[in-house]
């Protein structure tokens, strides 16, 4: 009896994807591309380790490469996916933002619209 209940819930499930499959993609609007974007600011913000495991997932081969520059700084190279975003987990429970995160907004060499921070790092990301 169970086999039968599962073989008729899978021809359910391949006959509503079969469904799907005729219809158009749906693209995300403009909104909810900035309210991604601004959902994964705010993964970083409250889990970087996580937040950088998912930023991996972005860039081609997941890396980003780090080339010292004779001025003292690095400069990053590396392919970006931008609709790779889309596909990130970001099922974090949305908590406001602490002081100690808001002071990575107001770091001395960032405009006031960006997020960034004066560390650094010579890992992966």
């Amino acid at each position: 009896m169970e086999a039968r209940v599962a073989a008729r819930d899978e021809k359910r499930a391949i006959a509503d994807l079969l469904q799907q499959g005729q219809g158009p993609i749906r693209l995300p609007t403009p909104d909810e591309t900035a309210a991604r974007a601004l959902r994964f600011e705010e993964v970083l913000l409250a889990d970087p380790i996580r937040g950088r495991e998912e930023l991996r997932r972005l860039f081609e081969n997941g890396q980003v490469l780090l080339r010292p520059q004779p001025e003292g700084f690095y400069l990053a190279e590396g392919k970006l996916f931008p609709l790779a975003l889309f596909s990130l987990r970001l099922d974090i429970p949305q908590t406001p933002l602490t002081s100690a995160s808001r002071g990575l907004r107001s770091s001395s060499h960032c405009e006031p619209a960006f997020s960034c921070s004066s560390d650094g790092c010579a890992g992966r990301i």
